[in-house]
């Protein structure tokens, strides 16, 4: 009975599989990253409809297979651009609101916070003007309760209930 070792692998080859993967992966990242970044400054100065696959393209210096191996289609686009900046600015208000303990200063915070990210011009453009007629209402409503939106709500909304427990203290003293 013959018992199969396993071969030896050079730890050279496994280096370069490993930077292949790599360079490939980042390749890969940097051509995703430089499509977003390109279709998020054409949404926000075109629309959705005034803007075109081509156009993306051609900003992003890449070719339409490289957009379609990412994208399926321009909606799929336009839905990434817009889940990475509901991201990117759920998370910029969630680190302003955390660096209070105070809940008064925590809704102002979050409400400021909230109407600063609506005054940004890709913010308003993209997420406030173009989403809900792209995407539909009820993505776009669902998408907001869970974004930054909702996060000042929370906010808020814990505000009010310690407000709630406040006044019914002075209700019962009264």
């Amino acid at each position: 009975m013959k018992i199969m070792t396993s071969a030896k692998v050079h730890p050279a080859k496994v280096l370069r599989a490993a930077r292949k993967t790599s360079r490939r992966q980042d390749y890969s990242s940097s051509t995703k990253r430089a499509l977003l970044d390109n279709a998020q400054e054409l949404f926000a100065a075109h629309g959705y409809s005034g803007t075109s696959l081509d156009e993306v393209v051609a900003a992003a210096r890449v070719t339409k297979g490289a957009l379609y191996h990412h994208f399926p289609s321009k909606l799929a686009l336009f839905e990434s651009v817009f889940d990475r900046l509901q991201d990117s600015t759920t998370r910029q208000i969630q680190k302003r609101i955390d660096a209070s303990d105070d809940p008064w200063e925590r809704a102002q915070v979050g409400l400021e916070s909230f109407l600063e990210v609506c005054r940004e011009p890709h913010f308003r453009r993209i997420c406030l003007q173009e989403a809900p007629a792209a995407l539909g209402h009820e993505r776009w409503a669902e998408a907001e309760r869970a974004s930054s939106l909702g996060i000042v709500r929370s906010t808020v909304d814990d505000l009010l209930d310690d407000l709630g427990g406040a006044a019914e203290v002075v209700e019962q003293v009264v």
